[in-house]
């Protein structure tokens, strides 16, 4: 069985998922056909040389361990995806609820953050720089996308130019 399914970024559409799931339930492991069933009496009665029959044996074995492991690997691929859908789906609703907020209270903060942690910190005084990881429930680690400039970094450059 080959799957050539194309996706962006390493996540698959939720119809592609739906059918590789569906797919993959009604994908049965071949049992010997009669084709293997006529040879296998071909090998019995003498028309077929056992190092044939051995080969083509072992062919059909190698082809059903892969299908196999196809099968398994697609399954957990799929079970994976389903667990993000389902954190993401998570995550929405709760964005949702605060879309439309005045002021950023604790609670608001213990729903969407699930951990910080800080790291020791570098250097000293204008130049210490520390490390900060802030995880969000249902997403798990938030990274600040580098072309952000925050109000400080603009404060920063503001007084380098007129100094």
């Amino acid at each position: 069985m080959t799957h050539d399914y194309t996706h962006k970024g390493g996540v698959l559409a939720g119809e592609t998922i739906a059918s590789i799931a569906k797919e993959l339930r009604a994908e049965k492991i071949p049992i010997p056909s009669e084709h293997w069933k006529r040879a296998g009496e071909g090998n019995a009665t003498g028309k077929i040389p056992d190092r044939h029959f051995t080969r083509l044996l072992a062919e059909y074995d190698e082809e059903q361990t892969g299908l196999e492991t196809s099968i398994a690997e697609w399954q957990r691929q799929i079970e994976s995806w389903n667990a993000d859908k389902l954190k993401t789906d998570q995550f929405i609703q709760l964005v949702k609820r605060y879309t439309d907020f005045s002021e950023l209270t604790t609670p608001m903060l213990n729903e969407f953050i699930e951990k910080v942690i800080v790291h020791e910190g570098e250097g000293r005084g204008n130049d210490r720089r520390q490390r900060i990881d802030i995880y969000l429930n249902f997403i798990g680690a938030f990274e600040v996308p580098a072309h952000i400039v925050t109000p400080a970094e603009v404060e920063e450059q503001r007084r380098q130019q007129e100094e």
